[in-house]
């Protein structure tokens, strides 16, 4: 169970980006029902309300368009990031512990990564994440993730204003 909540309904984003960030709004979405929200007797044991709750915030922000898609889930786990990047080759086990927060997080990018064991027709097959970035790129857009292992992650997307208001 997830409420979702849409913030800056009046924020002016262009018809032909607006079209280009369906996908990536879409996986966002997704990725936080199905990886960040914890089902409800979970969250109950960890003293969260039963509903996740995930929030679509649009604003601006000096020059740039910003949307951030946030959920008070798990959090993204960097060692388990670690974990599955050297157990596909992409990373050497004794550089992990040098890593930074960001450089962990930019695994989830990686063509074919996934953090899940098992893969389903919702999660787990590393499809998606670099398709984010890419269409963001085509745009001019970046996004980053902060996040805090059990209380929830942010993806913030930027856009150039001049790009996303007509």
């Amino acid at each position: 169970q997830v409420d979702l909540r849409v913030e800056g309904e009046d924020t002016l984003i262009d018809k032909g980006i607006l079209e280009k960030l369906f996908d990536p709004m879409t996986h966002l979405i997704n990725n936080a029902v199905y990886h960040g929200i914890e089902p409800a007797e979970v969250r109950q044991q960890l003293g969260k309300p039963d509903k996740g709750l995930i929030r679509v915030r649009a604003f601006y922000q000096g020059s740039q368009a910003i949307i951030a898609v946030s959920d008070d889930g798990g959090g993204i786990d960097p060692d388990r990031v670690k974990q599955k990047a050297i157990e596909k080759g992409l990373l050497n086990p004794a550089d992990a512990p040098n890593l930074s927060r960001q450089e962990v997080y930019a695994f989830l990018f990686q063509s074919g990564f996934s953090t899940k064991d098992q893969a389903d027709a919702l999660a787990g097959r590393g499809v998606g994440m670099d398709v984010v970035r890419k269409n963001l790129e085509d745009i001019r857009g970046t996004i980053n993730i902060d996040s805090t292992v059990g209380k929830g992650t942010t993806f913030t997307i930027r856009l150039p204003l001049t790009l996303s208001i007509t």
